[in-house]
């Protein structure tokens, strides 16, 4: 009983403290890739503590007293004051609605993600019936309209990035390789995946501080992300000016900032002008950046695992009568 409360209460910390330490990272210079993975990182090790409770709650303690049994005691201790004869039926039950609960949750990011996939391809498939190939290998392509428009999109049968004839319009030609550059980080990176990922657990766990906090944070950081990798090829100073000339003409043409949801991630419509600032700020090194990521890795783990032994020493403090 012990281990499944105090990881219990180690997931429950970190569901609490981990949007608030990381919000406060993101304050820092610390570099995009970093708080990325301090993002994906809390909210995986809160999956693997979820599943570790789990396995400790089904788990035998020993041949005939397992955790179902423990947790039926204390129930019965702290509502009745005695242990009933059914005290086995009562941990089960618990068990079997914690683990039920986890189960239909899985389920459900499955189905969304499978959902969002096949949109995704309706889309690209769209696209390419409305559009024309602006470039010889297919990946760019080009829809007549007057807004300046630019985003990717990820599918199965390949990726695309699609513009307009506005934004042809709009920016010179190192503008426009500079967002096209933008476009195509996202594509390498997967981005698209990873936000759908935490979008969709953002909406089957909501309740969580850290996954309902979790899908606006990344969509932010992949964003600011893809305009590094422009700005490393193309100069920090052009994918600024395209950036905020394109802000300035979307709104313009009220282009709503829910069109970089969805299954599309478009290059002005989050966070401009916190992006824009970031532009300004000298481009950290290579070797800046992995420490970086290292750091903040290193700080996910240690962290964690520091949660649930003080978690531990807590639970053991405090731990029930019926042991």
């Amino acid at each position: 009983m012990t281990v499944f409360a105090a990881l219990v209460v180690a997931a429950a910390a970190i569901a609490a403290a981990g949007p608030v330490l990381l919000t406060r990272a993101g304050r820092t210079r610390l570099d995009p890739v970093a708080l990325l993975i301090g993002w994906v990182g809390a909210l995986a090790v809160l999956g693997l503590l979820t599943v570790l409770a789990i396995v400790a709650l089904v788990l035998p303690l020993h041949a005939d007293y397992s955790v179902t049994t423990a947790f039926g005691d204390c129930w019965s201790l702290a509502v009745h004051g005695t242990v009933p004869q059914g005290r086995r039926a009562t941990g089960a039950a618990l068990a079997a609605l914690i683990t039920g609960a986890v189960v239909i949750s899985g389920v459900r990011c499955v189905f969304v993600l499978t959902r969002r996939r096949a949109v995704a391809t309706l889309h690209c498939d769209r696209i390419r019936l409305v559009a024309s190939p602006a470039t010889r290998d297919g990946r760019v392509w080009c829809l007549e309209h007057n807004a300046p428009l630019a985003f990717a999109i990820a599918a199965p049968s390949g990726g695309m990035v699609v513009i307009s004839r506005g934004l042809q319009n709009l920016l010179a030609p190192s503008e426009l390789a500079a967002v096209l550059a933008h476009e195509h980080a996202h594509l390498r990176g997967r981005h698209h995946l990873i936000v759908a990922i935490t979008e969709v657990i953002g909406q089957v766990l909501r309740p969580i501080p850290l996954c309902r906090q979790a899908p606006s944070a990344v969509r932010e950081l992949v964003e600011a992300i893809a305009d590094g990798a422009a700005a490393r090829r193309h100069g920090a100073a052009t994918v600024r000016r395209a950036l905020l000339q394109m802000a300035a003409a979307q709104s313009v043409h009220q282009w709503s900032e829910t069109a970089g949801r969805g299954p599309a991630l478009a290059m002005a419509t989050t966070s401009t002008s916190a992006r824009a600032r970031r532009l300004q700020l000298p481009a950290a090194s290579r070797g800046a950046r992995v420490r970086h990521c290292g750091t903040v890795a290193a700080a996910t783990a240690l962290g964690s695992a520091a949660t649930v032994a003080l978690a531990a020493l807590v639970v053991s403090a405090i731990s029930c009568p019926a042991f």
